[in-house]
């Protein structure tokens, strides 16, 4: 294949006068080709990409947005659903706190029907080229409709008196039931149509008067945002990703974009009075969070390093990255992984001594997993 390379020089000159950007072959050796002659390098004075750097670019970046940008943008997209439907409900409860009466009477018995129903219609309409995406918008119309007949047709005295409410409640559910199931329960595509989400769409209805709700509620949804800012942040400490961020090109077009921010940073700034309602607690009750419904000022908490050290799922995850940089890396490499994961827990204002600590750790807990 031929390659080429746009440069600028002392070479043809425009109409006045000034220096322009030729496009020149480059020879197999290494020589600048144009109009039937050779250039001097002397002559150059600026080189741009060539076109095979431009191709590797490319290839780079396509594979950067499949193997990494799409995934940090669902997570963030997956967990804005989840936090801002969570606090809806919490509203909607508080303004509607009879609502919680219908667990157990005729609103519970439509909720399992409804899905019965959409088994029924995941495994109808899924299949290999149906993505998670299309099979998660299909499934909300599906159900969107059934809740609207239910409420339609209902005989209870509640839903016929408050259809608005049960109609909004039910349907908010539904939607907060996928973003849970993907991030909680790490469900997707055909995940989906096995029902993980079957747990997902009941599992935050519990509690009979709205302060056990909604402690309960923002229980499940700071710990889900906890684990989601876990998994979001070592898709960004993934070594390809970071050799991939190494390309000026691709730097150059992420940097300061929301896809690589802080899966943190994101939702604090999307959804301030969200956050800091789920990681504030109920006035009246204690529980996770501070007292008196202070969230602090709608900033997530920084997970606690011990209690990741005693969990073998997140360490479990942090030694495939390990390993990963081990194999593929070199000490430089090394050294930003710890203090990746030194920023992750004591914030990035972590000090040396925070750094010796999490290096000290892991070395410990890792020589045990087979680490070297």
């Amino acid at each position: 294949a031929i390659t080429y390379q746009l440069i600028s020089g002392n070479l043809d000159k425009d109409k006045d006068g000034k220096e322009k950007r030729v496009q020149v072959q480059l020879t197999d050796q290494g020589g600048l080709y144009y109009r039937g002659d050779f250039i001097d390098r002397e002559d150059v004075i600026s080189y741009e990409p060539t076109s095979d750097q431009i191709i590797d670019a490319v290839n780079i970046a396509n594979k950067f947005t499949a193997d990494f940008g799409d995934k940090l943008r669902q997570t963030k997209t997956d967990t804005i659903t989840l936090v801002s439907t969570a606090k809806q409900l919490d509203d909607l409860v508080r303004a509607n706190p009879d609502i919680l009466t219908l667990v157990g009477g005729e609103g519970s018995t439509f909720i399992s029907g409804l899905i019965t129903e959409l088994n029924q219609v995941a495994k109808a309409i899924n299949g290999p080229q149906m993505s998670s995406a299309k099979l998660q918008e299909q499934l909300l119309s599906a159900g969107d409709q059934k809740i609207r007949e239910f409420v339609q047709n209902s005989t209870d005295s509640y839903v016929k008196n408050n259809a608005q409410a049960f109609y909004q409640f039910t349907a908010l559910n539904l939607k907060h039931a996928f973003s849970f199931a993907k991030l909680s329960l790490d469900s997707a595509g055909m995940a989906l149509s096995n029902f993980d989400f079957k747990n997902s769409l009941t599992i935050n209805n519990v509690g009979k008067d709205y302060k056990t709700y909604s402690k309960n509620l923002r229980t499940m949804t700071s710990g889900v945002l906890r684990d989601a800012t876990g998994r979001h942040d070592l898709l960004l400490e993934n070594l390809e990703f970071n050799v991939a961020m190494e390309n000026d090109l691709i730097k150059g077009k992420m940097t300061g974009t929301d896809t690589i921010m802080p899966l943190s940073d994101y939702i604090t700034r999307q959804l301030p009075d969200a956050v800091n309602w789920a990681t504030s607690t109920v006035e009246g009750t204690t529980g996770e969070g501070n007292e008196g419904g202070d969230g602090g000022g709608g900033s997530t908490t920084l997970p606690d390093f011990n209690a990741f050290l005693n969990n073998q799922e997140e360490l479990q995850a942090r030694f495939a990255l390990y390993r990963q940089v081990v194999t593929e890396g070199d000490s430089d490499d090394l050294e930003k992984f710890y203090e990746r994961t030194a920023k992750r827990f004591y914030g990035p204002n972590f000090t040396d001594d925070n750094l010796s600590f999490v290096k000290e750790s892991l070395l410990d807990r890792f020589s045990s997993m087979g680490g070297n």
